[in-house]
């Protein structure tokens, strides 16, 4: 489950999971109240208020109060992505150097 915010007040909320890959989690489905026989299961749709911080003094119906985003904040879908390209695909690697100079003593020379 997780809480989330309705009309100034937390919201205990059930959800399903997806994919995990130890780190992360995915939430594919939350419950809504039932409606006329319809599903309760709806997609996640990225709309949800979701309370984060302590948690551990929530009760279903407690009041609670949006705070603004603190800078650096962003949205899950505002996260950068990851460009993988090579900084400069035309440069050729450096050749590599060969000498005869000795690295080491064997052991015979010690």
């Amino acid at each position: 489950f997780c809480w989330t915010y309705t009309d100034g007040h937390a919201v205990r909320t059930e959800v399903q999971t997806g994919v995990s890959d130890g780190d992360w989690i995915e939430v594919t489905n939350r419950q809504q109240p039932p409606a006329n026989g319809a599903d309760p299961w709806v997609p996640i749709d990225g709309k949800e208020q979701v309370i984060l911080g302590d948690l551990t003094t929530l009760a279903e119906g407690t009041a609670v109060a949006i705070a603004p985003a603190t800078e650096g904040t962003k949205l899950a879908r505002e996260a950068p992505t990851v460009d993988r390209r090579p900084t400069n695909a035309l440069t050729a690697p450096k050749p590599l150097e060969a000498s005869n100079n000795k690295i080491g003593k064997l052991e015979s020379e010690m």
